[in-house]
């Protein structure tokens, strides 16, 4: 997602940025920028370059957001279809006289929340990373806005 924005505050290496929300803001079922079209605002790592007032472009990736929604909602359930589906002839080999429905069932909660674990370690280790945090990939400074607007005037008079 690309939005562009206003910075209003700088301080820390971080820039607070104001939108007005997009389409596809307004389409989203999260709502966790912003509502109702009005102005949202974003703290985004900014450089020594970024002052308040300049317009910038910010990116938010959304491969991570969705590569996180894969292993937290898709991967457990794999894993227990998996546990369920393994566990039975698994047991069946070992020559235990074990109800193959309870064992399959108890290998796929037991593979399910393993992975579970799996998924809260990983995705805890991959949010200081901060991959899904939004970064500014253009800035138009303040004043070289102001200068194009001038320029503009003097143009427009001078014809």
């Amino acid at each position: 997602m690309i939005e562009k924005g206003v910075v209003t505050e700088v301080s820390d290496g971080e820039a607070v940025v104001s939108f007005v929300p997009s389409e596809n803001c307004l389409s989203c079922k999260g709502r966790a920028c912003g509502k109702d079209g009005k102005t949202m605002l974003m703290h985004v790592k900014a450089g020594k370059e970024v002052e308040p007032g300049d317009m910038v472009t910010v990116e938010v990736n959304s491969r991570p957001l969705l590569s996180s929604s894969f292993m937290v909602f898709l991967l457990p359930l794999i894993m227990f279809i998996i546990g369920a589906l393994a566990a039975a002839p698994f047991f069946r080999k070992m020559n235990l006289a074990i109800d193959d429905n309870a064992v399959g069932i108890l290998a796929g909660l037991a593979l399910m929340i393993l992975t579970f674990v799996f998924v809260f370690v990983f995705e805890r280790r991959r949010s200081r990373v901060s991959a899904l945090s939004p970064s500014i990939i253009g800035i138009e400074k303040e004043t070289s806005a102001a200068s194009h607007a001038e320029n503009e005037t003097k143009a427009n008079h001078n014809s």
